[in-house]
């Protein structure tokens, strides 16, 4: 079972991903998945433009619940330690 470093490292990334997918579907790029690495191991996870969204929420919950920080409406600041 992964411990919670490697869950927020996977969290964020996935965060990451999702924002980039918002920034495109802003530039009108169709989004279908969004792809991300965490430790060498390549993810990929289907999302749908009406998803995206509730998406990106959760996934900022998540990162926040395990102990790094967000700043809504923008790209992932990490504030470990703060």
């Amino acid at each position: 079972m992964a411990n919670w470093l490697e869950n927020l490292e996977l969290a964020t990334a996935r965060l990451a991903a999702l924002e980039a997918a918002e920034l495109d579907r802003f530039k009108g790029v169709q989004v279908k998945s969004v792809k991300y690495e965490v430790g060498g191991v390549e993810y990929a996870d289907p999302v749908s433009m009406q998803e995206l969204s509730r998406a990106i929420f959760e996934a900022r919950s998540i990162v926040n619940r395990l102990g790094g920080g967000v700043v809504s409406g923008g790209a992932i600041t990490p504030t470990f330690g703060a």
